[in-house]
């Protein structure tokens, strides 16, 4: 599939306090296949809950009528809250969604890759 979306990513500023950041990567150009950057939509779960549980939120909506793009966690909990969001495009075809929910503890993700 060829979309206008690329990728999308939540950061911060700096390691202590910082400012929450936002990345959307895009392709300027889009043609008659690609599916406008207007319809894309998003669901933000924010609560005390653990991740675990923001993840199985996430799954159950992603397993609705939605073509999933993205699934964001905030750096660290952000008011003492954990905050995600779940980016899609609604679709009337039922998609089957399947997602690696991978965790490194010594944040070596190239062993992760």
């Amino acid at each position: 599939m060829r979309e206008q979306i690329v990728s999308i990513s939540t950061h911060e500023t700096t390691i202590e306090n910082g400012d929450a950041i936002l990345v959307l990567v895009y392709k300027k150009k889009q043609d008659s296949t690609m599916t406008s950057l207007a319809s894309l939509q998003y669901h933000i779960i924010r609560n005390t809950a653990p991740w675990e549980e923001h993840f199985e939120e996430a799954m159950k909506l992603a397993s609705s009528r939605c073509e999933v793009v993205a699934l964001t966690h905030t750096p660290r909990n952000l008011g003492q809250m954990n905050v995600q969001i779940l980016w899609y495009l609604t679709s009337n075809a039922s998609f089957s969604t399947k997602v690696k929910h991978i965790t490194n503890e010594f944040a070596d993700w190239e062993t992760l890759l």
